[in-house]
């Protein structure tokens, strides 16, 4: 029968383990009445977030209906659903809740306040005409609401001093907002952001005067980019003001710089407050001054949800692995942080209600001191909600206080239904309430209960059902968890839940420790920074487990995505079986399998079709908006090839290109192009090749010659990070051919010898050729050729080409040399061969120069920090189309 020691559950209704045929469905699977409705709620109300959201979207960031207006139509939708009965009222009162969503959703995102700063900005800017660096200079007072938190700057050969500096940030409620055309009276927040070494001189609660360039937030500009407009409107964040110096921020002395008014007196107090207690946890952890170690970089991520750009390396291996729920605060780390109160309260004695009453004290005066980022405070109100559920002393539905919960989320931040990490807390929180017994019991077994024990429970016996109830839950959710990433990040990692199993058992001792070392450290700093040190150990042991375990085959894998639409069907369809499967007893069926072959198939399709252009299409040029600088992805059947990867604004491989590639269905680079010797065209493609797998990359001699003379220089770290990634590095020259799926490649230039002075000169030059059936088409990619070296390709390619004549359209698509600088061989090529379509990857300052108007007239112009990301494709057919993200 079993181990007498051994006492569990006996499934309901199932008597005997033998002679009875179990129910199809489990009746613990089944929701109470009140989880039902509360979920329903919860259901009607996010469509109607979503139909909100998708209106303004088709309409071009313009609400559908006034907010007054859905709200109208809701409260006719519940009066009419009140003097009726039965399912109709249900079904009049659904509506009223989905129009209720929709009112909500206009209010909070899409309707600025009348007098704010984000409606006064909207006036003053016309951001979608003046593009997405549109700025006015301004002169802002107001009350400090935060403190300056600095940004340090990395310094690597890839990113020198010249690059940018530190900067410091930091919110101010504005109650003055000086414009040119006035001073007027303002309300709202502004993110202001000073540049310089020093800290500016301010005070949270203060008040302060700054002066800078005032900017709205502007539309993404790039595929796979987050628009942060709807973001700031959920935030509270009117506009960002950008300050050149510490200088011109003036803090306001004496009374003059006290808040005024009882409103204004209490929201200083509070300001001050979170600013004292995050300060005290800071100091407790030892992170709030100088360099700090990555170990105690981790333990300050889990404890507090701070972002030190130490950890960014390991932030990555946590990613690759499925382990990056583990840094950020969730419900699990909080539900850690309540046992170890409870645990400490209990040393005192049995305190019954006291113990939670406790515990939701702490977790109240945590959310206080985290300050704030939207998992923690989610986290933190479902913790809250269960603990007060629990201290009720009364059999509360679990699953109907997180509905309930779930909808005061989203009426304070309906921005994040939409996001990957409201989608697991909420969606594994409910799985673990409601799910994990069954799924338990699925994974290992049924095992029969109710058994007297007759003598205690051996040690080893409760290690393996600790171990037992471990895996259940860690492969629940791994499988619940990995078509939802997939559908938001295009990467799954198939050993996420070995690699939870492996790392767990050092990871949630160090993070109990972790919190009391902090509850002791902010009363007593001595002996919390002795238990911190003591901490050192597991957090050094975390790190080397996680980097051990991203380094095996297969931690990551990258899928296509085929458009958020289809990836969010099949994400679904694929929980919505996990479901089903764990909910039912009998899982060996015909219907089971069936079902999971074709879900399968149309993942495979999904998968397939992303991979490769759409059908008609011959070849594909996208030029990404990367400021100061160039990426050119060039795409033809299923095969892709990168022409450069660099900015002087940042390191746009971390993100910006990552992202883009993943939405346009790229998951790998087969052949990559670094022109020239200029880190604003090469910084970035270390950082993607790490993400993102390289078979080959081509240098430009120059690039060669640079880092053989200069080994210290970003040249030499580029060439040595491409080994490490395992990327196979090869010289290109002129003459050089390769294929591109249907298209050819040909290096034109440098030819040999390298004669060329200026280094712009020795960039690659590149012409790409597709066959139609309306003939040949042609891109020219240029690199950053001057004058020198366009007159050279100019003459190789009117040499194979065989004419001159504007009309026959020497090349289709040209990319303008050197981000758009003009000279008098530019403006020639460009009048003589009179492209069908000019890509000019630049930042503000060349993006409208008066020199080139007389050229956008006759071509169609694409410019990427007015336009957005550009895009040219090449029909099968011979035409070609070509679109910006902004268009």
């Amino acid at each position: 029968m079993g181990d007498p020691g051994e006492m569990d559950r006996v499934r309901a209704g199932e008597g005997s383990s033998e002679g009875r045929t179990p129910p199809i469905f489990d009746p613990r699977a089944r929701l109470g009445p009140a989880s039902v409705r509360a979920w329903a709620v919860v259901a009607c109300f996010a469509i109607g977030l979503g139909l909100a959201r998708w209106a303004g979207e088709a309409g071009g960031g313009e609400a559908m209906l006034p907010s007054a207006a859905w709200f109208g139509l809701a409260a006719a939708m519940g009066g009419a659903g009140v003097l009726v009965r039965h399912r109709a009222s249900a079904v009049l009162l659904s509506i009223g809740v989905v129009l209720l969503g929709a009112g909500w959703w206009t209010l909070r995102i899409e309707e600025p306040a009348a007098g704010s700063v984000g409606a006064l900005v909207s006036s003053e800017l016309r951001t979608e005409e003046a593009g997405s660096a549109a700025q006015t200079i301004a002169r802002v007072e107001g009350i400090v609401r935060t403190p300056a938190e600095v940004h340090r700057a990395e310094r690597s050969p890839l990113r020198p001093a010249w690059m940018g500096g530190d900067a410091w940030s930091f919110e101010v409620d504005v109650r003055r907002l000086a414009l040119p055309e006035g001073e007027r009276e303002a309300h709202g927040r502004v993110r202001v952001t000073v540049r310089g070494r020093d800290a500016p001189p301010i005070e949270v609660g203060r008040r302060v005067v700054v002066t800078g360039w005032l900017g709205a937030f502007g539309p993404p500009m790039n595929p796979g980019e987050r628009d942060l407009r709807p973001w700031a409107a959920q935030d509270g964040i009117d506009a960002r003001l950008f300050v050149e110096s510490v200088d011109l921020v003036e803090a306001i002395p004496g009374e003059a710089g006290a808040a005024s008014g009882a409103l204004d007196r209490a929201r200083a107090a509070w300001w001050r407050t979170r600013a004292v207690l995050r300060d005290r946890a800071e100091r407790a952890l030892g992170v709030r001054e100088g360099d700090v170690e990555t170990p105690r970089a981790l333990l300050a991520s889990v404890l507090l949800g701070t972002r030190d750009p130490v950890l960014d390396d390991a932030r990555d291996d946590f990613v690759r692995t499925g382990l990056a729920h583990l840094l950020a605060i969730s419900g699990a780390h909080l539900g850690v942080l309540v046992g170890v109160v409870i645990v400490l309260v209990r040393l005192t004695g049995d305190r019954g209600v006291l113990e939670w009453a406790c515990a939701a004290g702490v977790v109240a005066l945590y959310l206080v001191v985290v300050q704030g980022e939207a998992p923690v405070w989610r986290a933190g109100l479902v913790t809250l909600a269960l603990v007060a559920g629990e201290a009720a002393g009364r059999r509360h539905e679990r699953m109907a206080i997180l509905a309930w919960v779930t909808i005061a989320l989203l009426v304070a931040r309906p921005l994040d239904l939409f996001t990957l990490g409201f989608q697991l807390s909420v969606g594994l929180t409910a799985a673990l309430l409601w799910l994990y017994p069954l799924a338990e019991e699925a994974l290992t077994g049924v095992r029969i209960a109710g058994l007297v024990r007759t003598r205690p429970r051996p040690v080893a016996s409760a290690a393996m059902g600790a171990t037992r109830r471990l895996f259940a839950a860690s492969v629940m959710c791994a499988l619940l968890a990995m078509p939802i990433a997939w559908a938001h990040t295009g990467r799954i990692s198939p050993i996420a839940t070995a690699a939870t199993l492996v790392v767990l058992p050092v990871f949630m001792p160090m993070l109990a420790l972790g919190y009391v070392s902090l509850i002791v450290g902010m009363v007593w700093p001595e002996a919390g920074a002795g238990i911190v040190r003591v901490l050192a150990w597991p957090a050094e042991r975390v790190l080397a487990l996680v980097d051990f375990i991203a380094m095996a085959p297969g931690a990551s894998v990258r899928l296509a995505m085929s458009g958020a639409g289809v990836c969010a069907i099949v994400a679904s369809a694929w929980v919505v079986w996990m479901v089903a499967w764990i909910t039912r007893v009998r899982r060996g069926g015909v219907l089971t399998w069936a079902s999971l072959v074709v879900l399968a198939a149309c993942t495979g399709a999904a998968v397939w079709r992303a991979g490769g252009l759409e059908r008609g299409v011959a070849l594909r040029v996208d030029m990404l908006s990367v400021g100061d600088g160039s990426c050119v992805l060039v795409r033809s059947g299923r095969e892709a090839m990168l022409w450069d990867c660099g900015s002087l604004g940042s390191d746009v491989g971390v993100r910006t290109v990552p992202r883009a590639l993943t939405a346009l269905g790229v998951t790998r680079i087969g052949t990559a192009f670094v022109t020239h010797a200029n880190l604003d065209h090469f910084n970035g493609l270390p950082s993607l090749a790490h993400s993102i797998p390289i078979g080959r990359v081509h240098l430009g001699p120059g690039v060669l010659v640079r880092a053989q003379n200069e080994r210290g220089g970003g040249e030499a770290a580029m060439l040595e990070m491409l080994v490490r990634e395992g990327v196979r590095v090869e010289l290109a020259s002129a003459g050089d051919e390769l294929s591109i799926g249907n298209a050819r490649v040909r290096v034109l230039s440098p030819e040999e010898p390298w004669s060329m002075e200026e280094e712009n000169d020795r960039s690659l030059v590149a012409l790409v050729e597709v066959q139609t059936r309306a003939g040949v088409r042609r891109v020219l990619l240029t690199g950053d050729i001057g004058e020198e070296g366009i007159r050279r390709a100019r003459a190789l390619v009117e040499g194979e080409v065989g004419t001159t004549n504007a009309a026959a359209h020497v090349v289709d698509v040209l990319e303008l040399p050197h981000h758009g600088s003009v000279n008098q061989e530019s403006q020639r090529l460009v009048r003589e061969w009179s492209p069908r379509v000019v890509m000019q990857s630049t930042g503000p300052r060349r993006a409208s120069d008066e020199r080139w108007a007389w050229a956008r007239e006759r071509s169609l112009w694409v410019t990427t920090a007015i336009d957005g990301a550009g895009w040219v494709e090449i029909g099968v057919d011979g035409r070609v189309t070509a679109g910006a993200a902004r268009w």
